[in-house]
């Protein structure tokens, strides 16, 4: 946020009052700032495209609500009377294969007057709201819901923060049993908060022991010298948690001010030594690169000359040069052409070992306005990730009525601003988003949640003459049932492109548990696997065809696994353990 020399002096004087007076209004300070085969689509758009370097016409259809089934109302509006700061953040919007169908299923959470929402896809890229009957539509101040198979049976379960001290929840996906809903065992979790927010929520094994462990977020909460941050949450086997804050040294690396300012956490192996490190995106300068040891300890290597985003918020991790390591593209507030100070976006190129350097300038995406939720995907299937995130800021009108930033990777390290040219054209107040093939016809569709109307915006990609593709999912032989934190690759004549599955956030939102390859001209493509595990196992398969989702399945016994809640022991077992149950 842009503070001339008297508003720095304010901030100042803020952070003292909020570091003695933890209950006082931060809307306080922000009052001070306001002044399986897949054939492509048809296109039924408007005459709208941009025709890119490959050929492609690179187009998006903004799909009626009618159509799309994605109806929820954003139940706040915003005036000068009512300006609550989390109705201006709290949102967001979770995606997976709950019901194991094969196509992508939405949480969406936002608002306190109106249920949570659980769309199931109909196959089709429509969807129907099935979250009272599946025993998930809550009220309250949701944000950041995630996905993930906690207890290691084989299905997606979930989690969903809260703001302004509303509870958060962890439910059981029980969707397959007699029960056929989610079942909540968030008093049995162990997950207690006394964070006031939780914004995100990041399903990651970072000590790969198979389990699948959650870090949040917690902006806006006052902390003091060595308290804890309740950011990691290690899974202790079946979906019982413990608070790792302390011990795995996070609380002591992450905070730069007595307030934790954190939006957006990503664990990606950064510097390929199979760990999974922490990037983890925050606001007023605070955002923090920290090194994963063998899954016992993180430590802090940011690089201040280097991670400088000022306002950072949303956040897409990715190669996107194809160079065979992670790059961060992190989300933040933009108004230099303005005669403000605020620099924007940045791009940070991994140098393969975990040093970063900003070529955000070079790259051309520093603009994006007040950014939120960020994504990478390969949207014209050429073999390049492309950049799309969305925008807004009630308080000040230089960030209203702004269109979502897309972000068209040239394959040279260089990126061009084309949303206004393909249909993307919503001005409304975006902070999460997930980007997928929602349709299943081999190409990334967007779908973003406003806290604003209108609530649910879905861009289906009806882009005309695109490369071929492929979708990959991951079935685990042991307790990580999805491959979370897996690396892929795939190889073709063009050369070699690198995913992580898993391990990911936008903002308050992520990704389904599959990656996406645009291929090109290519028909044949050869995989690569390294599996999460610390036996270092891989998988390869050669010449597989494009053009569909592929499951691969890691060598070894099924990691699924019977867990009884109830009862003496520790309620686990493995396949081929014999069981005596009495009624």
């Amino acid at each position: 946020m842009k503070l001339s020399a008297r508003q720095r002096e304010s901030w100042v004087r803020v952070l003292v009052v909020i570091a003695l007076l933890p209950t006082v209004a931060l809307a306080n300070y922000f009052s001070l700032l306001a002044g399986e085969g897949t054939p492509h689509n048809s296109s039924n758009t408007d005459d709208h495209g941009y025709t890119t370097p490959n050929g492609t016409v690179l187009k998006f259809t903004s799909v009626d609500i009618e159509d799309s089934g994605l109806d929820r109302e954003y139940p706040h509006t915003y005036s000068e009377e009512n300006r609550d700061l989390t109705l201006q953040f709290a949102a967001g919007l979770a995606a997976g294969d709950i019901d194991d169908d094969g196509d992508i299923d939405l949480y969406v959470v936002g608002g306190n007057t109106i249920p949570n929402a659980l769309y199931l896809n109909n196959g089709n890229g429509t969807f129907s709201d099935v979250a009272e009957d599946k025993g998930v539509g809550m009220l309250h101040w949701g944000s950041g819901p995630a996905f993930g198979d906690i207890d290691s049976d084989g299905d997606l379960d979930l989690f969903v923060g809260a703001v302004e001290s509303d509870p958060i929840y962890v439910f059981d996906n029980q969707l397959s049993d007699a029960l056929g809903t989610f079942v909540d065992i968030t008093a049995d979790s162990g997950i207690t908060l006394h964070a006031k927010n939780t914004i995100s929520a990041t399903m990651s094994d970072y000590d790969r022991d198979g389990w699948i462990d959650v870090f949040l977020t917690h902006w806006g909460e006052v902390r003091f010298e060595l308290s804890d941050t309740e950011t990691v949450w290690r899974n202790e086997g079946g979906g019982l948690f413990s608070n790792a804050s302390n011990r795995s040294h996070i609380s002591t690396s992450i905070l730069d001010l007595n307030t934790d300012w954190s939006y957006t956490a990503n664990l990606f192996d950064i510097d390929n030594d199979d760990d999974h490190d922490l990037l983890l995106v925050s606001d007023f300068n605070t955002s923090q690169v920290l090194k994963n040891y063998d899954g016992k300890n993180f430590y802090r290597i940011t690089d201040r000359a280097v991670i400088k985003d000022q306002a950072g918020m949303g956040a897409a991790v990715g190669d996107y040069d194809n160079d065979g390591d992670f790059d961060w593209f992190v989300s933040s507030i933009y108004d230099l052409p303005l005669g403000g100070n605020w620099i924007g976006n940045r791009l940070y190129e991994n140098d393969g070992s975990g040093g970063f350097t900003d070529i955000t300038l070079e790259a051309q995406v520093e603009d994006g306005n007040w950014g939120w939720g960020a994504c990478t995907q390969d949207f014209d299937n050429d073999g390049y990730l492309d950049i799309f995130h969305v925008n807004g800021w009630f308080e000040l009108p230089k960030y209203r009525g702004v269109s979502s930033k897309f972000f068209l990777n040239l394959g040279d390290k260089t990126f061009e601003s084309i949303a206004s040219k393909i249909g993307i054209d919503d001005t409304e107040q975006g902070r999460a988003l997930a980007c997928f093939d929602a349709d299943r016809d081999g190409d990334i569709d967007i779908v973003v949640v406003n806290v604003s109307a209108r609530h649910i915006v879905y861009y289906r990609n009806d882009s005309e003459n695109l490369g071929n593709s492929l979708t990959i999912k991951l079935r685990g032989a042991g307790l990580n049932t999805f491959g979370i934190g897996a690396k892929v690759q795939v190889t073709t004549e063009h050369g070699t492109q690198l995913r992580q599955l898993g391990g990911s956030n936008n903002y308050a939102s992520h990704n389904p548990h599959e990656v996406h390859f645009g291929l090109g001209s290519a028909t044949k493509v050869d995989v690569l696997v390294e599996w999460p595990d610390r036996e270092h196992s891989v998988t390869e398969l050669s010449s597989v065809d494009a053009n569909q989702v592929l499951t691969i399945a890691q060598p070894g016994e099924s990691g699924l696994r019977l867990s009884v809640r109830f009862g003496d022991g520790d309620g686990l077992y493995s396949a081929g353990d014999v069981v005596e149950i009495a009624a």
